[in-house]
């Protein structure tokens, strides 16, 4: 049936062709496995689909299996994004294990990124074990770049203790690499951790931990870095709030907007107002810019509303 569909480009019907090899489970994994075995195309990719939101571990070992025996090209990394997409969570010792084992380059990339976005406390855990015990610095390398790669919120808590105190620097590639995952996180807590890491990092050592703050982008934190430009006790002009204001170049909103114009009409820091002037001026040059003078309520959106409270 879903090879029919898939030939007839009847979409109505692949969805439900899917919704039903889904609810299958793993009695659907040997046929699906078939199709992408004899199959090239469209249909193959489908089933392919099929298996990656099934997504247990016999079905995610399948299409592992079928991506590290394809040939490189154009099919081979459709599939790998399939892999990639896998959310399964009872997978993640499966993907881990592949991630580390295989040799092609290809797989080690999508089990990484399946593992990106579920990652979790047991997950982060487990690849500090394995860094620990590694023997080889492509085995680092591997778990340095997961643990960089880490985009689920879900794994806050362990980067967190990962990254160690705010006033020590990183003692090792992996501690430097939950930096760097905190900031694609981009959550409250890891906006706050970032900001006060700044804060304490010594001369020299700041500009990582600054242009990790610039690339911050989840919606989560617009509100944290709002604060932290208008100047709050947990930043210096010179640092956080400079960095939190070229991070909202992130956020080109109206409030976003409102605050940088207000800081540009008062500031008398320098630095702060030259971010300010750069960051405005970069988000006005953009496609579809808004501009606070467009609204005339947006004059008053630099007056923050109430801090969160903490948890």
């Amino acid at each position: 049936m879903l090879r029919t569909a898939v030939n007839e480009k009847d979409h109505a019907r692949i969805k439900r062709c899917l919704d039903e090899l889904v609810a299958l489970g793993d009695a659907a994994v040997v046929p699906l496995n078939d199709l992408i075995t004899n199959e090239q195309g469209d249909t193959a990719l489908w089933a392919a689909t099929a298996l990656a939101r099934i997504g247990t571990p016999v079905a995610t070992s399948a299409l592992l299996d079928r991506l590290s025996q394809t040939k490189e090209g154009p099919f081979k990394e459709e599939l790998s994004k399939r892999v990639s997409g896998i959310g399964n969570h009872d997978s993640w010792p499966l993907l881990l294990d592949t991630m580390m084992q295989t040799g092609d380059a290809t797989v080690v990339r999508a089990a990484a990124a399946s593992l990106s976005r579920m990652a979790d406390t047991p997950v982060i855990d487990e690849a500090i074990a394995r860094y620990e015990l590694a023997t080889t610095a492509a085995e680092m390398e591997r778990l340095t770049q997961l643990i960089r790669s880490v985009q689920s919120p879900k794994a806050t808590e362990a980067l967190l203790s990962l990254a160690g105190d705010v006033s020590s620097a990183p003692q090792d590639p992996l501690q430097q690499a939950a930096i760097e995952a905190l900031a694609k996180i981009g959550d409250a807590q890891a906006v706050s951790h970032l900001l006060r890491r700044l804060e304490s990092a010594p001369p020299g050592e700041e500009t990582a931990i600054f242009n990790a703050i610039t690339q911050i982008s989840n919606p989560e934190a617009q509100v944290p870095l709002l604060y932290a430009a208008a100047g709050n006790k947990e930043v210096s002009a010179e640092h956080g709030r400079t960095a939190a204001i070229y991070a909202l170049k992130n956020f080109p909103d109206d409030r976003t907007v409102a605050l940088l114009e207000h800081i540009i009409a008062e500031e008398q820091n320098t630095k702060v107002l030259t971010a300010a002037s750069r960051t405005l001026e970069d988000i006005k040059r953009a496609p579809h810019t808004v501009t606070a003078n467009a609204d005339p309520l947006a004059k008053n959106d630099y007056i923050l509303p109430p801090p969160p409270e903490k948890k």
